[in-house]
């Protein structure tokens, strides 16, 4: 464990380093170094076994539609490019390593923010990175570009959003639950406030069983899919009582409280910088679909591998919502302490609670560290 809280202090000083510099230099930094952690592992990692596998296989010569499990058809030919280019499977984790870090770097830069992107950076890494970069490498990469379709959308460039949200179901199907989002933001949006979010969340948990049994009495439709609702290893959970559905619920009320309650007097089109992106209209909008991601996993608690999986491209806005709630809450010199705070407990809950361990020690083509 040595090894990733050395990476974590290595990337806090590198926070703290964007904070005084005003730079976004460090944020790249730390970029790189997610992307050498992830892209340099070996045997390492939930899903590094099925990559490994689908990648010899191809290389074997066996036609795509034929190799198990079958991932998206988008992934699947990126995997057939990399082998005829004759590059090996390391290579080529580093290079969807690269390109989905690279990205979500480059969306954070883009901001023109450097505390809010070195925040949302290091967030992104004691949240999502050792289950996603360092596991489900298809979701993260059709996570990133969705926030790059959310963005679009906040801008009001629509055909350019439903193309991006397009191009991620082609590395991870789920990814079309964004499209029915952006529906459903429309609806709800302007009637948003805690009443109404707490119906709604009742609501929802009391027709879990209802709609979970239904998803698993038809599983057939689901195609490739229906492993995910019907084999034991992936319906096995604690429901409700699951502490991420519990900390999202409490995350999302107070931003609900922040961002739709508390906005008297507030001047709306500068309600942090003059930045669109961080209008509050726009930071409702992410809100608001922070909200739908909560409510799909406690109407599908019955189901967690189903409901994180069709979850995940609408959760990742986390990593902007907790910098924004702090920044809005706390004391300017408090901002960062409270932060790096919070951050290392969901780090230290993660990595403790949710088979984190099983990536200790971390192996790599340059060896093994513990």
């Amino acid at each position: 464990m040595i090894f990733y809280v050395v990476i974590l202090a290595t990337l806090s000083i590198l926070l703290i380093s964007s904070w005084l510099l005003e730079s976004n230099m460090p944020v790249i930094i730390m970029g790189i170094i997610m992307i050498v952690t992830a892209g340099l592992r070996y045997n390492t990692g939930f899903d590094y076994d099925s990559y490994h596998m689908v990648y010899s296989e191809i290389a074997n010569g066996t036609t795509l539609s034929s190799i198990t499990p079958h991932f998206e058809s988008g992934f699947m030919m990126l995997n057939w490019c990399a082998i005829q280019l004759g590059i090996s499977f390391n290579l080529f984790l580093l290079f969807f390593s690269g390109l989905t870090l690279g990205l979500l770097t480059l969306f954070l830069v883009k901001l023109n923010d450097p505390e809010l992107a070195s925040m949302a950076l290091y967030y992104y890494f004691v949240r999502f990175f050792f289950t996603r970069d360092m596991g489900q490498i298809r979701s993260s990469f059709a996570a990133v570009v969705c926030l790059f379709a959310i963005r679009s959308m906040i801008r009001e460039k629509r055909y350019r959003a439903i193309l991006l949200v397009l191009l991620a179901s082609f590395f991870q199907k789920v990814a079309l639950i964004l499209l029915v989002t952006f529906v459903l933001v429309y609806l709800i949006k302007k009637h948003l406030n805690i009443l109404t979010f707490l119906i709604v969340t009742i609501l929802t948990g009391i027709t879990s069983k209802v709609i979970s049994g239904l998803l698993t009495s038809h599983a057939e439709l689901l195609g490739d899919y229906s492993t995910y609702i019907t084999a034991d290893s992936f319906i096995s959970g604690s429901g409700l009582s699951n502490p991420v559905i519990w900390m999202q619920f409490f995350i999302g009320l107070i931003a609900i409280i922040v961002f739709y309650q508390i906005t008297s007097g507030v001047n709306r089109r500068q309600f942090l910088t003059d930045a669109v992106d961080q209008s509050l209209e726009s930071i409702q909008y992410v809100v608001a679909i922070y909200i739908v991601g909560m409510l799909i996993l406690i109407l599908l608690n019955q189901l967690p591998t189903a409901a994180g999986r069709t979850s995940t491209v609408l959760n990742t806005v986390e990593i902007l919502i907790i910098p924004l709630i702090i920044r809005r809450c706390v004391s300017r010199m408090l901002q960062l302490p409270v932060f790096m705070f919070l951050a290392v407990v969901v780090w230290y809950v993660f990595f403790m609670h949710m088979e984190l361990l099983n990536f200790i020690p971390y192996t790599s083509s340059l060896g093994v560290f513990d």
